[in-house]
C-alpha cells in the first residue's frame, strides 16, 4: 500500500515541481561609517590600535566590515598591499557585485581577496558567463558556494560541467542545476554519486525526459550516496510506480529525504 505521507508530498511536488529547493534567505546588509571609525581608531591611541593591521584596516575601509569581524577574518587571510584585493573587488564589480555583496562574499571567504585576478578569479567568471550564467545568478551561486571562484577550472569545474551537460543535454539546463545546487560543482564527487545514480535510472527504463526533469529541478535528489539512491529506487518500484511515467522520478525526490520509518506510514 502506498504510504500516506508519500502521497501527500508527491502531490505537493507535482503542483510546483519547478520551484527550486534551494531558496536563499534574505541577506542582511550593514552599512558602516568607515571614515568616522578610522578617525576614532587612530586618534584614541592605546588599546584601540591593538590588532589593527593592514588587513584589518583594509577589510574595514574597502569592504565596510566591523572591527570585530575584520579582526576575525584577518586570521584567515593576510594582505600586504591594496593592489591585489583592489583588483579582486574591481573585477567582482564588473560582474555586477555591489559593495554589499562583495562584503558578504568576503565574510564567507576572505581568502578570495588574495586571489590572482588573471589566473584564478577572472577565468572562472568568464567560464560561467560563457555557459549562460547571468550576473544575478552568479551572485547567488558565489554566496551559496563561496569556494567556487577558487576551485580549479581544469580539474574541478569544467569536468563537472561536462558530466552534468551530458546528462541534461544543454547549457541552459546546466545553469539551472548550478543555481539550484552550487555544491554540485565543488563538494560532490559526481563520478561516485550522480553518474551511477543516473545509470540506475536508465537500467530501470526511466526515459531521458524524466531523468532531465529530476536532475534539473531536484538536483540534490540525484546526488545522494549511491547505495541510498538504489534503495529508494527499488522501493518506489515495489510501490507500483511505472518507471516510464514522470511520477516515478517525482516519487524519488520525495522518498529520498524521508526516514525509512516513514516509508510505510
Amino acid at each position: 500500500m502506498l504510504p500516506r505521507i508519500l502521497i501527500t508530498r508527491l502531490s505537493a511536488s507535482f503542483t510546483d515541481h519547478r520551484t527550486t529547493q534551494f531558496q536563499l534567505g534574505s541577506l542582511l546588509l550593514h552599512k558602516h561609517n568607515v571614515i568616522l571609525f578610522i578617525f576614532k581608531t587612530f586618534t584614541s591611541g592605546g588599546n584601540s590600535l591593538k590588532g589593527v593591521t593592514f588587513t584589518v584596516s583594509y577589510l574595514i575601509s574597502s569592504c565596510g566590515l566591523s572591527l570585530e569581524l575584520a579582526k576575525e577574518l584577518s586570521k584567515r587571510v593576510k594582505l600586504k598591499t591594496p593592489d591585489g584585493p583592489n583588483a579582486v573587488i574591481d573585477t567582482l564589480k564588473n560582474y555586477g557585485f555591489s559593495k554589499a555583496l562583495v562584503a558578504k562574499l568576503v565574510e564567507k571567504n576572505p581568502r578570495l581577496l588574495a586571489a590572482k585576478v588573471e589566473t584564478t578569479l577572472l577565468p572562472k567568471l568568464e567560464f560561467f558567463h560563457s555557459i549562460g550564467v547571468s550576473n544575478i545568478d552568479m551572485h547567488k551561486i558565489a554566496l551559496e558556494s563561496p569556494l567556487i571562484l577558487e576551485s580549479s577550472l581544469e580539474k574541478i569545474l569544467v569536468p563537472r560541467y561536462e558530466i552534468i551537460r551530458r546528462i541534461v543535454g544543454d547549457d541552459r539546463k546546466v545553469v539551472k542545476v548550478l543555481t539550484r545546487a552550487p555544491f554540485s560543482f565543488t563538494v560532490c564527487d559526481l563520478s561516485k554519486c550522480l553518474v551511477p545514480n543516473i545509470e540506475v535510472l536508465r537500467q530501470f527504463g526511466v526515459p531521458q525526459g524524466s531523468i532531465s526533469l529530476l536532475v534539473v529541478n531536484f538536483p540534490s535528489a540525484t546526488m545522494w550516496k549511491h547505495s541510498r539512491f538504489v534503495e529508494v529506487v527499488e522501493r518506489i518500484k515495489k510501490f507500483g510506480f511505472d518507471p516510464k511515467r514522470t511520477s516515478f522520478v517525482m516519487a524519488i525526490q520525495v522518498l529520498i529525504t524521508m526516514h525509512k520509518e516513514a516509508w510505510e506510514t
